[in-house]
């Protein structure tokens, strides 16, 4: 199963992505959002000094992925703590008729409704694993 991990590029949500990261792929998950280390290899989540065609190829490579993906866990950062791009991906992930999960601070945003809220990211973790049925040899 393939799972796009959505959050903030804030350093602190990056290591809660990168976390869950390692817990889904211990979990039989495939992970194939990349966009944690493009940023850690291009040095921030926006680099003002980019170009237009760096930024399209990025902003493209993370639409593909959500599609390519058979749900996306949003880890919805705190109220104090700006996104952009998570809020793209869920709609992404909407219009692709992806299982969606988001956990965190979820009354944020009215689209959060759109897929399963949980308040803890543990209890997402909990019910992607129920709902895809992911344990060692029971992959589908």
């Amino acid at each position: 199963m393939k799972i796009y991990l959505a959050g903030s590029s804030d350093p602190a949500q990056m290591e809660r992505v990168k976390l869950w990261s390692a817990r889904l792929t211990e979990a039989g998950w495939q992970v194939v959002s990349t966009w944690v280390a493009n940023i850690e290899r291009a040095g921030a989540g926006n680099p003002r000094n980019a170009s237009q065609d760096l930024r399209r190829r990025w902003s493209s490579n993370c639409l593909a992925e959500v599609r390519r993906a058979d749900a996306l866990w949003l880890l919805v950062p705190p109220p104090d703590v700006a996104t952009a791009g998570a809020w793209v991906e869920l709609g992404t992930a909407y219009e692709s008729a992806r299982t969606i999960v988001c956990s965190g601070d979820t009354r944020r945003s009215i689209f959060t409704a759109l897929g399963h809220e949980e308040e803890h990211d543990e209890d997402a973790f909990r019910w992607l694993q129920a709902a895809f049925d992911v344990r060692p040899g029971r992959l589908r």
